[in-house]
């Protein structure tokens, strides 16, 4: 059975997922790190809890511990490998992004009437500079 003190930490933990999710970026890396794993008895919350809890809130899980230094550098090591992997995937979708003109861009597209609708064929004018703060 939980312990009262093992439901209070719970339910704080909800609370700041649920401040996390409301008030920042949907890229954030959250981690549930439960520590003392060297002290099992000693325990507020069970590894069975904690896992519980990481998979409803969709958080990475460790165990760690301070004393022996297991797992800590497993847990920076994996909030690292998913920051990287979300900035690999933002520079993928930027670079096709790139690849076609949009509305806003700073790349004129001048269409030619004559020119037959199936064809590729664009001329393209570098952006007129105006003022001391054009790019």
């Amino acid at each position: 059975m939980m312990s009262a003190d093992a439901r209070r930490l719970i339910a704080l933990a909800g609370g700041l997922m649920n401040f996390i999710v409301t008030h920042c970026d949907m890229n954030v890396i959250t981690i549930l790190v439960g520590n003392k794993s060297d002290l099992k008895d000693a325990r507020e919350v069970s590894t069975t809890d904690g896992k519980s809890l990481a998979e409803t809130q969709s958080l990475f899980f460790i165990e760690t511990s301070a004393l022996d230094s297991s797992n800590v550098n497993a847990a920076f090591q994996t909030i690292v490998k998913e920051i990287y992997n979300i900035l690999c995937k933002k520079v993928i979708q930027s670079q096709e992004l790139k690849k076609e003109p949009s509305i806003g861009s700073k790349k004129t597209v001048v269409l030619d009437p004559k020119q037959d609708a199936n064809t590729e064929e664009k001329k393209e004018e570098p952006p007129k500079k105006a003022g001391c703060c054009s790019y």
